[in-house]
């Protein structure tokens, strides 16, 4: 999973000072005395100077970058889209090869390929092709899959080999050639009804005929064309003492930031940060 340019991580440190005004650290240690015996220490001649702690990759890290993903957002069910980040796709272009009992499918799977346009190229390119497509036909009930136990993937959990077998006794249809790729591309399935209208719903009962939007958020966030959060707040449960809850989440992809902070009021009774009335 890439992401782009400069990440901002916002520090929830909270210093507690006798001043009115926050005292620079330097003058921190005229004021009390920390160590060991308190389980934290401060080095006053080198600290960050700020609220938001920014950084920058180099050359050698930007392959890493995907593990800063969970811990600045989350997903799942209830945003229609989940990632796996032991097992991506890295870049804007997937490349497969066929095999001799895919070659007489080729144009249905570039067509099913086709599907996730717009978002990623998946193309076939036997030379530079991370990727293999079989076909065989079995009464097996399975239409397809995309078999982690024969893919292969760097430190970074970047795909350097993956497989997709697909069924054509069940007629072979593009969105569920689609969802194969998606799996290639980094995204899991989805198991719960409401998920159904999603191409990475996990079952042929899916009624996703192409890549949707929830879909195309979640290989965003892989590929790194979604890097930047716009974080927002929004209602999400009430305490069983009454008090309702708000979470913070990215407006663009909707994927979640853990945990949950209660509802702040102003004059009127209408939460400050998520608009929810008392």
């Amino acid at each position: 999973m890439k992401r782009i340019g400069v990440v901002s991580l916002a520090l929830l440190i909270c210093l507690s000072l006798p001043f009115s005004t926050a005292a620079h650290p330097s003058s921190q240690s005229s004021i009390i005395q920390w160590g060991e015996n308190i389980g934290w220490g401060i080095n006053e001649n080198m600290h960050s100077n700020g609220s938001i702690l920014r950084y920058a990759l180099d050359s050698t890290a930007v392959p890493h970058r995907s593990s800063s993903q969970s811990s600045i957002i989350q997903w799942g069910e209830n945003i229609g889209w989940g990632i796996n980040e032991n097992m991506h796709s890295n870049g804007s272009i997937l490349r497969y090869a066929l095999d001799s009992t895919a070659v007489p499918h080729r144009s249905t799977i570039s067509s099913g390929a086709a599907l996730w346009g717009g978002t990623l190229g998946i193309v076939e390119n036997a030379p530079l092709a991370t990727g293999v497509i079989s076909v065989y036909s079995s009464m097996s009930g399975i239409s397809g899959g995309f078999n982690p136990s024969y893919a292969a993937t760097d430190s970074a959990g970047h795909l350097t080999y993956w497989e997709i077998r697909m069924n054509s006794y069940y007629g072979m249809s593009l969105h569920t050639i689609a969802h194969e790729f998606g799996h290639a591309i980094g995204l899991v399935d989805l198991g719960e009804s409401k998920n159904r209208d999603k191409l990475m719903y996990g079952y042929d009962s899916r009624t996703a005929t192409t890549a949707t939007a929830a879909d195309r958020k979640g290989a965003e966030v892989i590929l790194g064309i979604h890097s930047t959060h716009a974080w927002g707040y929004r209602y999400s449960m009430t305490l069983s003492i009454g008090l309702k809850c708000h979470q913070q989440y990215c407006t663009v992809c909707d994927g979640f930031v853990p945990g949950h902070s209660v509802c702040i009021y102003n004059a009127q009774n209408i939460c400050t940060l998520c608009g929810t009335p008392k």
